[in-house]
């Protein structure tokens, strides 16, 4: 035969997906035609093989418009039906000269080759949903643990605020029922925080606090500063490596260090790091929307300090923030 295609069907239209043309028959992969010009409408209807050997001897097929519009004196085509019985196209062959197609290993071989297209359609929907599906869940996952970190982190702030309201109020307040009332509201608080942590993070953290001075500064914003240097651990971590926390005092500066060990910030990265909605690509888990670094560098800057980070795969990530302290009276 000198023509062979593997074509999608449907009632509308005709679409060649696979062609081997020895004789210049003029259709190749993409063609389109109109289905009711072809043979392949009556094998969708069908569902069963068409077999032609010689159309000019053939009283039925003799005087077929389609076969003579096309010059065609043999044609063979099965249904290509996947899964569930679902009609896809059809594998057909024409030729201008007459073949011997009645052999019934030749249709046998023809219903087979159809099949196994069939088959390979049936395993690539299959592939593709099952990537669609891993994708989709994928992205919900990611959605998932960016809703809990955002929530947790806006979360922590008015707890922060209720727990000093609360402990204000039992210092404060001088009958017993009010003061149980502030107390249950203390203890509520710090539940949730606990919750909070729990949700966030089962890592370990360990913290070197060395600070002998008072320092005068915005006590919510250098909390802040912690907090979002230790999420922001957290998140590019490794997993099975500790987080350490060190603050102390020199005689001009206080100094607040977060190292964690990990994937390291790219070089070319480092210079842009503090910079809004800046995140870390290397992360297999990208959270939030790339504030929280660049609102640690505001918070510095207008303390009058400065901040910093090293990253390297041997020596692990760093950031320091240093704030400047008044000299001792």
């Amino acid at each position: 035969m000198g023509f062979a295609a593997v074509a999608r069907v449907s009632h509308g239209s005709w679409t060649a997906c696979a062609v081997q043309d020895e004789i210049e028959f003029g259709l190749i992969p993409g063609s389109r035609l109109d289905v009711r010009t072809t043979l392949c409408f009556e094998s969708m209807i069908a569902r069963a093989p068409m077999v032609v050997g010689h159309v000019s001897a053939d009283p039925r097929y003799c005087n077929h418009a389609r076969l003579k519009l096309y010059g065609i004196e043999s044609y063979i085509s099965t249904p290509i039906v996947l899964q569930g019985g679902r009609y896809f196209g059809s594998l057909f062959a024409v030729d201008p000269k007459p073949a011997t197609l009645s052999d019934p290993r030749t249709i046998f071989m023809f219903v087979r080759f159809a099949q196994l297209i069939a088959s390979q359609i049936d395993q690539q929907i299959a592939l593709t949903v099952a990537s669609k599906v891993l994708s989709d869940e994928r992205t919900a996952g990611e959605l998932r643990e960016q809703f809990i970190a955002i929530l947790g982190h806006d979360l922590r702030s008015p707890l922060q605020a209720v727990q000093a309201s609360g402990e204000l109020l039992v210092q404060k307040l001088t009958d017993p029922k009010h003061i149980a009332i502030a107390s249950r509201i203390k203890t509520s608080t710090l539940r949730m925080s606990a919750l909070i942590n729990d949700v966030l993070s089962q890592r370990e953290i360990l913290s070197t606090i060395e600070v002998t001075r008072v320092v005068l500064c915005d006590l919510g914003r250098v909390q802040q500063i912690a907090s979002n240097l230790i999420g922001n651990a957290l998140i590019h971590g490794s997993a099975h490596s500790p987080i350490k926390v060190t603050a102390y005092d020199s005689e001009y500066e206080l100094v607040l260090e977060v190292w964690n060990q990990g994937i390291p910030i790219p070089a070319d990265s480092l210079r842009s790091i503090f910079e809004p909605f800046w995140r870390q690509s290397t992360a297999s888990h990208r959270q939030g929307l790339g504030l929280g670094l660049h609102i640690c560098a505001q918070i510095v800057r207008a303390h009058g300090g400065r901040i910093s980070v090293t990253s390297t795969a041997a020596a692990g990530t760093l950031f320091t923030a240093r704030l400047p302290l008044r000299p001792r009276i």
